[in-house]
């Protein structure tokens, strides 16, 4: 079996940033007698260079730091304005246009249905188990799970009061409200333009 005798990467930094994972590439390529090239700082597997690559490794883990640092802070700026710092929209909620949010309608049928059922008493497992059989399906089409349940009924405050929560942080804006009780489905505030 032919094998390769070098790895070539654009940088170091872009074959690992963490320092840790650097070091296990290095040891595997010294035993594998195997070399690693970068574009930018040359053979990091010979002798003499191991020391720069150290260096280099040192330094790709603090910008990796400073990189997250920098990410989150933002994140954490964006939720505290709006709510939308991180990740995907919540399940119930959509984009329409730009910074418009509504209510997913089909949604949030079933979120409505699940805190009715929570407030009833019934569990996760059994609210699962009721969707299932009534030919709900989640968001990308599949059965409901305890968890599936759990974790709309852990965004219950989002869905009823509007308030957004990120970690530690409170969005300033509010979200659309998925208004229900009595058994009976409302469906108030759909649409909801950021200012």
């Amino acid at each position: 079996m032919n094998e390769a005798s070098i790895l070539v990467t654009a940088a170091q930094d872009r074959l690992a940033r963490d320092g840790a994972i650097w070091y296990a590439i290095q040891a595997a390529a010294i035993r594998g007698q195997w070399s690693i090239g970068t574009v930018k700082e040359g053979d990091l597997t010979r002798n003499g260079s191991q020391f720069m690559a150290s260096i280099y490794a040192a330094v790709a883990e603090q910008e990796k730091d400073t990189i997250i640092k920098c990410l989150v802070g933002g994140r954490r700026e964006r939720s505290r304005r709006d709510g939308r710092g991180s990740g995907f929209l919540p399940y119930g909620y959509r984009l329409v246009t730009g910074e418009t949010i509504a209510i997913d309608e089909q949604a949030a049928t079933i979120i409505r249905t699940i805190l009715i059922w929570r407030d009833e008493g019934l569990t996760y497992q059994a609210i699962a188990d009721m969707l299932n059989v009534r030919g709900y399906v989640t968001q990308h089409g599949g059965q409901w799970s305890r968890g599936l349940v759990k974790n709309v009924d852990d965004k219950r405050t989002l869905y009823t009061t509007g308030i957004k929560t990120w970690g530690d942080v409170t969005s300033a804006e509010t979200w659309p409200v998925m208004r229900y009780g009595n058994g009976c489905i409302l469906c108030v505030y759909a649409v909801h333009t950021w200012q």
